[in-house]
């Protein structure tokens, strides 16, 4: 993905992004997206205004919205690249254009986002970048110091090459969470440890950790109702392991889908 997502204040959703595929219930008896609440959640949990667009106008919205905020400012998830997407990205919005199943790449400010699932954890991986390549505060090398147990320094000498003036504010933040035990995200340990969670290198192969719902359930998605079978085996397993993980101590089940 090459479009940034830098200084994104608000989501915008068209309407049909927050439902269930036509392809998996007729227009008629359209439900929420199973993700939808969750990942609205998240988002208001990281900061992100939520607004849905108002009918066929994508620049009208309700709903939890920010305030005024500029176009430049404002995400916009849509299934229709062609449609409500297209007006938009000429209305100078980003596009998060949801279709799993695309084979082309929209140009400009556009990208494919493959799962509804996926968008929080997308924007919060953006703006850790971003925080990478600004320069440190005094601020926060002084937070940093206090941390590490050392004396703060004051600010850096005129002309001296200090150790950390090449490291961005992310990288001291992350130093700190590291501080704090708060250093890794709870599903990217996961992932990083599953076959060791399930001891099997041919189920960990073909099933991963998708999300951690707010109601303490690990979901896995699994590609077919045999091997999810064999995985719900495996729930005892694996919640005694994944309970042992920092981060992770609230999972209390474990849910498989296809």
């Amino acid at each position: 993905m090459s479009v940034s997502l830098k200084n994104i204040r608000v989501v915008r959703f068209e309407r049909e992004a927050l439902l269930t595929p036509p392809a998996l219930s007729p227009d008629a008896l359209r439900t929420p997206h199973p993700a939808a609440a969750e990942v609205v959640q998240k988002l208001r949990f990281l900061g992100y205004g939520v607004e849905i667009a108002g009918g066929d106008n994508v620049l009208s919205a309700a709903t939890g919205g920010a305030g005024t905020v500029a176009t430049a400012d404002i995400l916009f998830v849509s299934p229709n690249l062609k449609g409500a997407g297209n007006a938009a990205l000429k209305a100078g919005m980003r596009l998060a254009w949801l279709a799993p199943a695309a084979t082309i790449h929209p140009a400009g400010n556009a990208f494919v986002l493959r799962e509804l699932a996926d968008l929080p954890e997308r924007l919060r991986e953006a703006e850790t970048e971003s925080l990478r390549r600004e320069k440190p505060s005094r601020d926060a090398r002084n937070l940093l110091a206090l941390l590490r147990g050392v004396p703060d320094e004051g600010p850096w000498p005129q002309g001296r090459k200090h150790e950390e003036d090449e490291r961005g504010v992310g990288d001291l933040i992350l130093e700190i969470a590291a501080k704090l035990g708060r250093n890794e995200h709870p599903l990217r340990a996961l992932r990083g440890r599953w076959l060791e969670i399930i001891g099997n290198a041919k189920l960990a192969g073909v099933c991963e950790p998708h999300d951690i719902t707010t109601g303490g359930a690990l979901r896995v998605h699994c590609p077919n109702a045999i091997v999810r079978t064999e995985m719900q085996w495996l729930v005892p397993k694996i919640l005694a392991a994944v309970t042992g993980i920092r981060g992770c101590e609230k999972i209390k089940k474990v849910s498989f889908h296809v």
